[in-house]
């Protein structure tokens, strides 16, 4: 009797065990809502950012979040198009992508970037003289191979994001300082968070120069 017993009981052990983990599997993914996020996000989703050099199509997502940031100042789209044509490396972005278990799919946005455009000398004298603004440089003023960086924008769609774009922007320029593909870094900040972005980079207002801010790495470009 005894024995039966003991077998009743671990099969209705292993009948709970059973109904435990098959509940387990129909429970809904859990929403979590995480502040200064607009979307909600759930225990089972994944999300992974990585960095990439913009292609063409990623362009008008730039150009919405800069236009967020920076208001209607933001360089045209069509002239965006150009540089690009002319320097594919112009715009780098951040991509957050998440995987949601519970909807079966993945979702695909561009959450920061910043662009950098090599430009030439002439482009930078007209910039020290406030002749031009960083956003009326022509396309033939950019060269992929130019030593001479000028820091357009930087910026990403909450505090996270926008770390991890700066931190990845300070890890391109010392990596091209580091290979002497730099013999100037500039910019032009057009408000407190881009003087102190500026600022970061030992960037400095040179004489001569209204609003541009720079740095020359090889000194022989002075002058």
């Amino acid at each position: 009797m005894d024995i039966i017993f003991l077998v009743l009981i671990i099969v209705a052990a292993f009948v709970l065990i059973v109904a435990y983990r098959f509940v387990l599997n129909l429970k809904p993914a859990i929403p979590v809502h995480i502040p200064g996020e607009s979307d909600t996000l759930y225990i089972d989703d994944t999300v992974n950012h990585y960095f990439l050099c913009a292609e063409a199509s990623d362009l008008s997502a730039i150009y919405e979040l800069g236009r967020h940031a920076f208001g209607e100042d933001i360089s045209p789209l069509a002239l965006m198009e150009l540089w690009h044509e002319k320097d594919k490396e112009v715009f780098q972005v951040l991509v957050e992508e998440t995987t949601s278990l519970q909807e079966k799919s993945t979702r695909r946005e561009i959450v920061a970037y910043f662009s950098i455009m090599r430009i030439s000398r002439t482009a930078l004298s007209r910039l020290k003289k406030n002749i031009w603004t960083g956003g009326q440089i022509t396309p033939e003023h950019i060269n992929s191979k130019s030593k001479i960086f000028y820091i357009g924008a930087v910026y990403g769609n909450r505090k996270y994001t926008s770390g991890l774009i700066m931190h990845n922007l300070i890890s391109h320029l010392s990596r091209n300082i580091k290979e002497n593909k730099i013999s100037v870094i500039c910019a032009r900040p057009v408000n407190p968070k881009g003087l102190e972005q500026a600022t970061k980079f030992n960037l400095q207002k040179g004489p001569g120069a209204d609003r541009l801010y720079y740095r020359y790495i090889d000194r022989t470009e002075k002058g």
